[in-house]
């Protein structure tokens, strides 16, 4: 059977994970949810040398353990990263990450060799960890990364607390296009303002994938209708209503609005875990687009946020 390359990383990046701090007061993850790039708790998307083109985001312990994976140029590659917004990792955690043969380890059991290893740093301090060149089974030159680092500045509150790593990443890129690692391993960093960060993540190059929104199958649409929906987006029009032609299932959906003399078509679809919650994405006339996020209340009612292509907010409300 041949190799694929892209099904393969696919496949990794759900076990490129240290592990170090899996277990939890129940054992359990809330499901990954597909987000916006543009609502990265951390700044991947602007230290990555290629587009980041999906985020998964999904949290344990009310939040207190965060996880987020990014798909790094359509599938050649991921970022996977554990955040523990208000403890920090084992000394041993840490010990593991200093350990050579340990990060050889690591990739070896996935079937990835790897060479050339190099100490990390990161510009917020406390770094462990290797970047190294890698190699996939059927030859294909890749770079990977294991690596944690102290995101949060300061104290988290306890007297024990001395500095300790609070994120532990994994990285790995097989694509064509060069790629990084130095800068990805030493710039990325918790997202500040995250306003600010959604606005600015839409003027980063962006890729085109195979399969995404606009492109996937989608099955047949149940309901077929015009709806009277509020609309603020001040940057773009001075209209607060419209129709809205919707097509949609129980997952996913199609819209088209006239705005502003511009006539848009829209994409949505829910999370597999959550039907209430999901993404969606909007192209008018002339390349204008926006994107963001949605949730369904119990009146039915759809609630978009989002933000164009010039970082301006948008809010899109209609019952569906």
């Amino acid at each position: 059977m041949k190799f694929n390359k892209l099904a393969f990383l696919a496949a990794t990046a759900g076990v490129l994970a240290l592990g170090a701090c899996q277990t939890t007061r129940d054992y359990s993850f809330s499901e990954w949810q597909e987000m916006p790039v543009g609502k990265s708790r951390f700044n991947v998307p602007s230290v990555s040398s290629v587009p980041v083109t999906k985020l998964e985001q999904n949290d344990r312990n009310n939040g207190q353990v965060q996880n987020e994976k990014w798909q790094l140029a359509c599938g050649q590659g991921y970022v996977s990263l554990e955040y523990t917004h208000n403890v920090w990792f084992t000394q041993g955690v840490e010990d593991r990450l200093q350990d050579q043969a340990e990060f050889v380890s690591h990739f070896e059991e996935r079937k990835i060799s790897v060479s050339n290893l190099k100490a990390v740093s990161n510009e917020n301090g406390r770094a462990v960890g290797y970047m190294a060149d890698a190699k996939l089974t059927d030859g294909t030159n890749c770079k990977a990364a294991m690596f944690g680092f102290r995101a949060s500045a300061g104290s988290k509150g306890y007297n024990n607390d001395l500095g300790g790593i609070d994120t532990v990443a994994n990285a790995i890129y097989c694509g064509s296009e060069p790629f990084n690692m130095e800068r990805l391993t030493s710039e990325i960093s918790l997202v500040e303002d995250r306003e600010a960060y959604a606005r600015a993540a839409h003027t980063l190059p962006k890729m085109t994938c195979k399969n995404q929104l606009n492109d996937t199958p989608m099955a047949k649409m149940t309901i077929n209708k015009v709806v009277a929906a509020s609309i603020e987006w001040p940057d773009f029009t001075k209209e607060t209503t419209a129709d809205i032609w919707l097509r949609r299932n129980e997952t996913q959906g199609k819209f088209d609005v006239s705005l502003a003399d511009k006539n848009c078509t829209g994409t949505f679809s829910a999370n597999e875990a959550q039907k209430d919650k999901g993404i969606w994405e909007l192209s008018c006339d002339s390349g204008i687009n926006a994107s963001g996020d949605f949730e369904i209340d119990n009146t039915r009612k759809m609630t978009m946020h989002g933000t164009d292509h010039d970082g301006g907010a948008i809010t899109i409300q209609m019952p569906i």
